[in-house]
């Protein structure tokens, strides 16, 4: 890639110093969430010699749906350093600081094609571009979370992608093979290399659509076949997409019947969280606070409720058509950064049940954020009355950036540092009250645990209630205080047990607890009974298709109640239901507690 002259280069350099240094902190912090959920496949499959890609993929949706390109990478990695936690955050550095150089070289590219910026103003532009990119807070959640790697990925293989076909069709003109051949290599290679990453990869030839109509044909309006091409391939993908759908309707709507909220009221909820998510990419005021947990924020009920709904809806309605009356004028690779910003949101952002609002979603979209600020640097820079000005205002933009960006890192250095800001930041978020809540435990101060359990009952509604249940079943054991007798009743409940996160993951911690000889003041033997006939109620698979794991865990209780019959049952339906990974260790334990005496 031609990175312009050596003082560019420099920079450049600099900058990805700069973004590995602010960052280093984080690569000693733990796993967090389902990176833990994923990676242990890859500990099971190595413990029984069994660790291959294909092994990996047959756990994880398969070739089409497992994002085999990522898989392949968390299979390398744990081969050459296995379970070294450290290693894996190292390499989504890496891929973050390649994936500036690409915003860089994109920037750049089309900040001189636009004609916004000679060549020598658009290197110092592009570079402002990419720090941005670079360094804006929302990132963290992206580079140190190591399951995003999958975000990483696909965004690399989408810049390529851009990078490519933008070059060869800058060249088409004067050396027509050899940008065709780059062209051919972004929409033959780089794009599936993009969706086999993650499957919003998918969104890389709207992207390109987008690039051609609003930057490039108006620039060069010859040759036309790139254009045609990529509105054929385009409408393709969408006429796919929306056969799918109604072949299938289930393929979006099934998702809905573990949410909270419905399809309507995810629709209409993103284009606020859209403008959420604008405001926190540059640092505006109105945002909501950064955070690894947003279930705190609001749904849109209606047109105007919240009253945002509806100019948020339209705002971003007009943002396209903005985009095609300005293409080919001075305002028009600032709109084009917009139009490219919703473009690459527009399937997680669109009408499937996917949480409501993720920070790691923005690691590509953001791209055009910054090449819109690129544009407007490049744009204001020969009209400045003090030309120190903009570079001061730039440089002071990019420090605070920097700065908040290296705070959150240092909160990503531990688990409780992650849950102590989220708390903080979000008091009604129902999944960092929980956090909290374990902490507290952990701590000692029962009280305090219990209030902001409260505040998960309170904000979580009915779906977190079992959970709260086995969380303070294990905040009475760390406090070796007895349970009150309507914590014993709501074990009891006639509900079946759902499979839900949020309940799998409070069980687990409470029958390691009592398992470990923590809970003496529990009556032990009458939860492990109560769950049994819970799970058992629960249709197979499950909403969240887990029953299997509410199984294992209620062998594991029932094995430590001395119950050795009724343990191997739910060990028996776990292990015929469970992943390959897992059987074999259960095979084991139930061949174990099979030869334990009856009665004993």
């Amino acid at each position: 890639m031609h990175l312009g002259s050596r003082r560019h280069a420099a920079a450049l350099a600099a900058l990805l110093a700069l973004c590995a240094l602010l960052y280093w902190p984080g690569l000693n912090g733990p796993l967090i969430l389902d990176d833990a959920v994923n990676l242990d496949i890859l500990r099971l499959l190595d413990d029984a010699r069994q660790l291959t890609l294909a092994n990996v993929l047959a756990e994880r949706g398969g070739v089409v749906g497992g994002r085999p390109l990522s898989w392949l990478t968390f299979v390398l990695n744990w081969r050459a350093t296995p379970g070294d936690v450290w290693s894996f955050k190292l390499v989504n550095l890496i891929l973050h600081l390649v994936n500036g150089v690409l915003v860089f070289g994109l920037a750049r590219v089309l900040l001189t094609a636009a004609g916004v910026a000679n060549p020598a103003r658009s290197g110092a532009c592009a570079l402002a571009a990419a720090a941005l990119w670079l360094l804006t807070p929302i990132q963290v959640s992206s580079v140190l979370y190591v399951v995003q790697r999958m975000t990483l990925l696909s965004a690399l293989f989408s810049l390529l992608g851009l990078l490519l076909y933008c070059q060869g069709r800058l060249m088409a003109t004067r050396r027509p093979c050899a940008g065709t051949v780059l062209v051919a290599v972004s929409l033959l290679v780089c794009w599936p290399l993009a969706v086999l990453a993650k499957q919003n990869g998918a969104l890389l030839v709207l992207l390109l659509l987008a690039t051609e109509t609003l930057v490039l044909a108006p620039a060069r309006p010859h040759p036309r076949w790139p254009l045609r091409l990529l509105a054929g391939v385009a409408a393709a993908v969408v006429a796919a997409g929306a056969l799918r759908a109604a072949l299938d309707p289930r393929w979006i709507m099934a998702g809905y019947d573990t949410r909270d909220f419905s399809l309507v009221e995810r629709v209409l909820t993103q284009p606020r969280v859209l403008v959420d998510y604008l405001l926190n990419i540059a640092q505006l005021p109105g945002g909501s606070p950064l955070g690894l947990f947003h279930d705190d924020f609001p749904l849109s009920t209606g047109p105007l409720s919240p009253p945002a709904t509806l100019p948020a809806l339209a705002a971003w309605i007009a943002v396209p058509i903005a985009g095609w009356w300005l293409r080919g004028r001075p305002a028009g690779l600032p709109m084009f950064g917009l139009v490219f910003f919703a473009v690459a949101h527009s399937l997680e952002a669109g009408p499937f049940a996917l949480e409501i609002y993720f920070e790691h979603r923005n690691y590509l979209p953001s791209v055009g954020i910054a090449i819109a600020a690129g544009a407007v640097l490049a744009l204001l820079a020969p009209r400045m009355r003090w030309p120190v000005l903009l570079p001061a205002v730039a440089c002071a933009i990019l420090l605070w950036h920097g700065g908040v960006t290296f705070a959150r890192v240092l909160a990503w250095t531990s688990w409780d540092g992650i849950i102590a800001l989220n708390a903080a930041a979000h008091p009604a978020s129902p999944r960092a009250r929980a956090g909290a809540a374990i902490q507290a435990f952990t701590a000692g101060r029962l009280e305090e645990g219990l209030t902001h359990l409260q505040a998960v009952r309170r904000f979580g509604g009915p779906r977190m209630e079992p959970g709260v249940t086995f969380k303070t079943l294990a905040g009475h054991c760390l406090a070796a205080r007895a349970p009150p007798p309507e914590v014993y009743a709501a074990v009891a409940s006639p509900a079946p047990l759902v499979d839900h996160p949020y309940t799998l993951a409070a069980l687990r911690w409470y029958r390691s607890l009592a398992a470990g000889g923590a809970c003496t003041v529990v009556d032990t033997v009458q939860v492990a009974e109560l769950v049994s006939r819970r799970v058992w109620d629960l249709p197979e698979p499950g909403p969240h298709a887990a029953a299997w794991v509410l199984h294992d865990e209620a062998a594991r209780l029932l094995e430590h109640a001395g119950r050795p019959a009724a343990a191997a049952a739910h060990l028996h339906h776990a292990a015929a239901r469970a992943p390959t990974s897992h059987r074999g260790g259960m095979m084991r334990r139930l061949e174990r507690v099979e030869r334990t005496p009856r009665g004993g």
